[in-house]
């Protein structure tokens, strides 16, 4: 499995995953990051369970938590998601 960002836009070639082998399945939902300090922080860093052990609310989600802390959740457009098909294995 591959992932096209789909915030960078669609390739310039058309279809290059295609043209190398790789089948198109889905796009994604768009993910969410924060940023802290001026740096881009991927979201798995502030999941619930690690807030809660850093001593936050285990009542309060994720996102309420982020939010009373001041820090936002910025979303992406989601990925393109690509499945590579090996022509010389298939049946």
């Amino acid at each position: 499995m591959t992932f096209q960002n789909y915030n960078k836009g669609i390739d310039k070639n058309k279809n290059l995953y295609e043209k190398l082998g790789f089948q198109f399945l889905h796009k994604t939902d768009p993910n969410y990051y924060y940023i802290i300090n001026y740096v881009r922080k991927h979201r798995f860093s502030f999941r619930k369970d690690v807030l809660v052990k850093k001593g936050y609310d285990l009542n309060k989600t994720e996102h309420q938590i982020m939010l009373e802390n001041e820090f936002f959740r910025i979303y992406d457009s989601g990925n393109l998601k690509y499945k590579y098909i090996n022509e010389l294995f298939k049946n």
